[in-house]
């Protein structure tokens, strides 16, 4: 007999009981197969002496001789319950879930005809029932028969944000006594439970505390323009079966100018965020920018320029006189420039801009579209340096020290 996840299964090599049905080879492997496609077999909850058998064509599992069994059916749905057994199939990243178990990108409420419970589109709250109970089209209804009846369903506080929890108070009572009630759970109706009602000191008095993760592990928290409304579910149960729902709805708050959940279920605030400026992970570029109003801008006011990504002076080689003209963009191949600078607010500066071939440097600023402003040689050996005219050829060596030439240094600039 093997056990695993709440489930006996009978090993088809041991004889069973004369009371044990038949089960075919398959049924091991189909649970195992079952277990690798990440299926919740906890569902079945089989008591010990019970044992799951699979359908004669070993499509699935024959759980009716469990005493809770049950097999989530998620064929086609990529979100929300099951319909068979009620369990998630999953939640969406962004957006929502809608009745057919697909994720949408968008969600507006729709309560057209309805007073009570959730909307058939976003899952959120259309009114609670003062008396009553809410049936499944929506409207508020006389409780008849012995089935629980919720007097109060409530909660402590209106809104939470990170770091607070809302307390969930219920007052349930049974014509049949209150021995006839077994209890109840909290659940979102888009699908998913948070948890069981636990009982107080006072009979019929049932409470839950959630916090701001436990709310989203259940469903992610989305929010933007600050809020978003959360409705949850209460479901109360007698020894027949019977049950009783009851609905209410609390704000989820982000603070902020333009709080928002960048990722899912963590608050920033998009009007100043350095990380999620205006929009999630849309972070500030630069460091002489900073985030305000969702936008960048420059941190300081002396800068003179905003080019979009940094900010800057008109003398900086950044941006020389205009953002789009940039001092080191330029000799990056052949000939290249020991340091840039901008010089008079227009025109970039180009110092020892350097060449092995002994080409004049007014050839080497020329082939750039500036001209030379001075040039000089080095040849090897301490200090040997000789100053050249912007059109003269370096000589091979020195000619009093006789080292042998190693490089032409020119300083070029913008006409």
């Amino acid at each position: 007999m093997v056990y695993a996840a709440g489930v006996v299964l009978v090993d088809p090599r041991i004889p069973t009981l004369p009371s044990a049905r038949p089960r075919p080879p398959h049924g091991i492997s189909e649970f195992f197969r079952l277990i690798m496609a990440g299926n919740n077999l906890d569902a079945f909850s089989c008591l010990m002496e019970d044992s799951v058998i699979c359908e004669p064509d070993c499509s699935k599992f024959d759980t009716s001789g469990c005493e809770h069994g049950c097999v989530k059916d998620c064929m086609g749905r990529e979100c929300g319950p099951d319909p068979v057994c009620g369990f998630s199939c999953g939640t969406c990243d962004t957006g929502y879930c809608n009745p057919d178990g697909q994720c949408e990108s968008s969600c507006v409420k729709d309560c057209t005809g309805r007073e009570c419970g959730p909307d058939p589109v976003c899952g959120e709250s259309c009114g609670v029932c003062t008396a009553g109970q809410c049936n499944s089209e929506g409207q508020c209804e006389e409780v008849h028969g012995s089935g629980p009846d919720i007097l109060m369903f409530s909660t402590n506080v209106t809104h939470i944000t990170e770091d607070q929890t809302v307390t969930f108070s219920a007052i349930v009572t049974d014509p049949d006594g209150i021995d006839d009630l077994i209890g109840g759970n909290l659940g979102d109706p888009g699908g998913g439970t948070y948890g069981t009602f636990a009982t107080t000191a006072q009979e019929g008095a049932y409470q839950m505390t959630l916090s701001w993760d436990d709310i989203g592990y259940v469903r992610p928290i989305q929010i933007t323009g600050g809020l978003a409304q959360r409705s949850f579910e209460a479901r109360f149960f007698d020894q027949a079966g019977n049950q009783a729902t009851g609905a209410v709805a609390i704000d989820l708050v982000c603070p902020g100018q333009d709080g928002a959940t960048c990722p899912d279920n963590v608050c920033v605030d998009l009007a100043v965020s350095q990380h999620h400026c205006g929009s999630c992970f849309n972070e500030v570029p630069h460091y002489s920018l900073m985030c305000e109003n969702g936008q960048f801008v420059c941190d300081d006011s002396s800068y003179e320029l905003h080019c979009g990504t940094f900010c800057s002076y008109l003398d900086s080689w950044e941006s020389c006189g205009s953002c789009d003209k940039n001092c080191s963009d330029r000799f990056q191949g052949t000939y290249w420039s020991q340091t840039s600078k901008c010089v008079d607010e227009s025109r970039c500066f180009y110092e020892d801009l350097r060449n092995f071939d002994r080409i004049p440097c007014d050839q080497v600023c020329v082939a750039e579209n500036t001209i030379c402003l001075q040039a000089y040689a080095k040849y090897y050996g301490y200090g040997n340096t000789l100053s050249l005219d912007c059109d003269e050829t370096p000589p091979e060596n020195h000619p009093t020290d006789h080292g042998a030439y190693e490089q032409t240094r020119c300083d070029c600039i913008d006409p």
